[in-house]
């Protein structure tokens, strides 16, 4: 007697296969969503070493900034920029700029790299109206606003504007410059210029509002809040106080400078100090300098 091999009947050996079949598109189904949460956790792991590199980098140019200020700048004077490195400067993996103005006001089309001097700058907390109306772009409604949003009497006269805009008025110092952006009348075009990125350079997505290849800056590259000069001269010796010089002190201040006609300037100026009462700083000073003829 023979035996014959064992065989399933073709419907059922079809359906083992199918079987097989579901549970490996099942397996592989799960490999993927495996995979993909993966690549997911790697991408925000990824992201979260690179942000904690970027923030150490920060930490580590404030450091190197205070480091160059303390070592290199004499009598409150910025260093020179070849003093040290401000482009490129790797902290770790990553690395920082120092991105600032130009010394000379020559506008570029290129970032500058460098420390800003903020004394250079118009305080918000102490400038007035009539000298922050001097600024490029500025109007005397905004100066006004400036000023009334500082103003700690509770009187401004913008009181109902800013009832109309959801909040009111400050009446307290400024204390970051981005405060600008809440004062009545303030449009990003004043505040930003056309330098939307703040790098001092036109860049291929701006676009530039005097229709040159040149960034217009904005009221933020001339104001600060934290702006603190030393009461001496970067050889020690004490600095002239022009609200209280006599005739002849102006006179020689304006000659050392350098200034043609000291002595009518001085004459001027001291007149002018009479007439009008002494200068509200030196920015005002500088001012009357100007009105009075100075070049």
């Amino acid at each position: 007697m023979k035996l014959r091999p064992f065989k399933l009947p073709p419907a059922r050996t079809g359906s083992v296969l199918i079987l097989v079949l579901w549970i490996a598109l099942g397996l592989l189904a799960i490999a993927l969503y495996f995979a993909n949460s993966m690549t997911y956790e790697y991408a925000a792991s990824d992201n979260r070493a690179s942000g904690l590199a970027a923030d150490q980098a920060i930490e580590g140019g404030a450091r190197y900034a205070a480091y160059v200020l303390a070592n290199y700048a004499t009598n409150g004077a910025v260093p020179a920029t070849s003093e040290y490195q401000a482009a490129d400067v790797p902290v770790g993996d990553a690395h920082f700029w120092i991105i600032g103005r130009n010394p000379d006001g020559t506008p570029s089309s290129e970032p500058y790299f460098g420390l800003m001097d903020e004394g250079s700058k118009f305080n918000l907390n102490t400038t007035t109206a009539n000298t922050l109306s001097y600024l490029p772009n500025m109007t005397v409604d905004f100066a006004d606003a400036i000023v009334d949003w500082r103003s700690t009497n509770g009187a401004g006269a913008y009181g109902l504007n800013y009832s109309s805009l959801g909040y009111e008025d400050k009446n307290s110092p400024f204390e970051t410059v981005d405060e600008l952006r809440l004062v009545y009348g303030a449009t990003m075009d004043l505040l930003e210029g056309d330098d939307l990125n703040d790098n001092g350079a036109l860049d291929a997505n701006e676009t530039p509002l005097n229709g040159g290849n040149v960034s217009t800056p904005g009221l933020f590259d001339y104001v600060t809040v934290y702006s603190r000069e030393p009461n001496f001269h970067s050889d020690g010796s004490s600095p002239t106080n022009v609200n209280t010089a006599s005739r002849a002190q102006l006179q020689a201040l304006l000659s050392g400078a350098g200034v043609g006609n000291a002595g009518g300037l001085g004459e001027r100026l001291f007149r002018d100090r009479t007439s009008s009462g002494p200068a509200a700083g030196m920015l005002a000073f500088c001012i009357r300098c100007r009105e009075a003829g100075m070049s």
